[in-house]
């Protein structure tokens, strides 16, 4: 029996919202151990932070879908999947989200010597791909082995 493209969807769209809230845990703490744990406060990205939540979540439930279809339909190596979704959902979710400060503050030092498009779009990618670089492999194996887990749970 397979498993239809609708639930094989719904099963990874589901523990994608489930991963991108660990991985959004991962990354408070890990800003938490370097700036305090009332760094939200004391910052003012507030409103870039709220647009990157919202990015990432709407990123995972995109990305999610289509690792339940790889997964649980097409069969692909379930921890390579899960790891690819997980990165494409983190790189995706920096490159929207960091163009908030971009237009924000950025496009006006347009023409001087700064360089806005490295300081708000290409230096938030490099700095959070390398510190979330290993929660993101731990959790994109888990995600993959999670959506298959339930995938062979429903075939039961």
């Amino acid at each position: 029996m397979a498993i239809p493209k609708e639930i094989a969807k719904r099963i990874g769209r589901k523990e994608a919202i489930k991963f991108v809230t660990v991985g959004l845990g991962i990354a408070y703490l890990i800003m938490a151990l370097l700036a305090g744990p009332l760094f939200l406060f004391q910052i003012g990205f507030q409103i870039n932070l709220a647009i990157a939540v919202v990015v990432i979540y709407t990123c995972g439930y995109f990305y999610g879908q289509l690792a339940g279809v790889a997964i649980l339909i097409k069969e692909r190596n379930y921890l390579w999947i899960g790891l690819l979704y997980s990165f494409l959902t983190l790189t995706t979710a920096i490159l929207i989200s960091s163009w908030t400060g971009f237009f924000q503050e950025g496009i006006k030092n347009l023409g001087t010597p700064d360089n806005p498009f490295v300081d708000y779009i290409i230096r938030p990618l490099v700095v959070i791909t390398l510190f979330g670089l290993i929660p993101v492999i731990a959790v994109g194996f888990w995600f993959g082995s999670s959506i298959r887990k339930k995938g062979r749970k429903l075939l039961e």
